[in-house]
């Protein structure tokens, strides 16, 4: 719904709680313009995105997204994937829940975002534990995320830095690497940090 619409064909201009869907996307924000001839749009003002499919949720200040292309780009940006927001408390979705927020994030097509200047964790909201933190970030959903200049964060402390990691968004499988460290506190050892290493031998 709209309070006001301005047509100017092909570009239609709403402010006031503007929508836009489709049968698995959707688009909302306070002011919109809309090209229908591209099928791109531009959003302001409390932008918000979802993908049924992808089951993804994103928000941001300001983005603009092709319809036709199923891309666009959101700035200053938080999302999440297979994770419903209910206030504070988070709900899982599905095997392996994702969150991350940036700079800017380019949705190149479907399952398939790059993130500047990002974040991602699987780690409980509001206050995550541990955090990935990345110069750029290619993001597959159900494959994996590859992070360039990564630093892994714990309780917002740099813990290590790569120039290059990859965290599989996926649990189907198996990979070498480093395991997520587990945090845990003990009455006879006080605050425990535990790290391992995975080998998936052939």
């Amino acid at each position: 719904a709209s309070d006001r619409i301005y047509d100017a064909l092909p570009l239609y201009h709403a402010t006031g709680g503007v929508q836009i869907s489709t049968d698995s996307l959707r688009l909302s924000a306070d002011a919109m313009t809309y090209d229908s001839a591209t099928g791109e749009a531009t959003a302001s003002g409390h932008v918000a995105f979802d993908s049924v499919r992808e089951r993804t949720h994103i928000e941001g200040t300001h983005a603009v997204y092709n319809f036709q292309s199923s891309s666009g780009e959101f700035d200053d940006f938080r999302g999440v994937s297979d994770i419903r927001l209910h206030g504070r408390q988070p709900t899982e979705l599905g095997a392996h829940p994702l969150i991350f927020t940036g700079r800017k994030l380019e949705r190149l097509g479907p399952e398939h975002y790059r993130l500047e200047d990002g974040m991602v964790t699987s780690c409980t909201l509001p206050n995550p534990k541990w955090t990935l933190r990345a110069d750029r970030v290619e993001v597959e959903l159900g494959k994996d995320a590859r992070l360039r200049h990564a630093v892994f964060r714990l309780f917002d402390v740099p813990i290590f830095y790569a120039p290059f990691l990859t965290y599989s968004t996926s649990r189907t499988g198996r990979q070498s690497g480093l395991l997520v460290p587990v945090v845990s506190k003990s009455n006879v050892k006080g605050y425990v940090l535990g790290d391992s290493f995975y080998w998936a031998a052939l």
